[in-house]
């Protein structure tokens, strides 16, 4: 009796693999995740503390894929060209290939052009991004503190 129980455990035991294998059902590859479009920053938030209007202040974040597919951007704009500005050379359309060490890095320039606080965006086209809006691609917030 204690024999058979050993064999019907070894017996399970080799279809339970066969089928986790494949070999039973069939197995396929894991399916691809589509493009995600993603940065380093926090909240996908750019937050500058120049003080005045004659300083000037440049912030650095990566721009990568966190899918498992190939993803095109296809353009990236300031929302006030007259106090932001992208330091980085971009080619559009620019593909980005998987992975956080496979993004860009992208410097972006503020230059008050008057006193107050600053509010305006960064707009990152990639329509076959996972997490596009509406308006095909991702945004950031771009802020200052109170400009004297």
């Amino acid at each position: 009796m204690i024999q058979i129980a050993i064999y019907w455990q070894r017996f399970r035991l080799f279809f339970g693999v066969l089928s986790v294998c494949g070999l039973l059902q069939g197995c396929a590859a894991p399916p691809a995740t589509p493009g995600v479009l993603k940065t380093d920053l926090e909240e996908n938030r750019i937050v500058y503390t120049v003080r005045s209007l004659t300083d000037t202040q440049v912030r650095v974040f990566r721009l990568y894929n966190g899918g498992s597919t190939d993803l095109e951007i296809q353009s990236l704009e300031v929302s006030d060209k007259s106090a932001l500005k992208v330091e980085t050379e971009l080619q559009f359309p620019l593909t980005l290939k998987p992975g956080k060490s496979q993004g860009v890095e992208i410097a972006i320039r503020f230059k008050p052009a008057s006193v107050g606080e600053f509010r305006g965006s960064v707009r990152i086209f990639a329509p076959a991004s996972s997490n596009a809006a509406r308006w095909g691609g991702v945004e950031l917030s771009v802020r200052s503190l109170k400009v004297h």
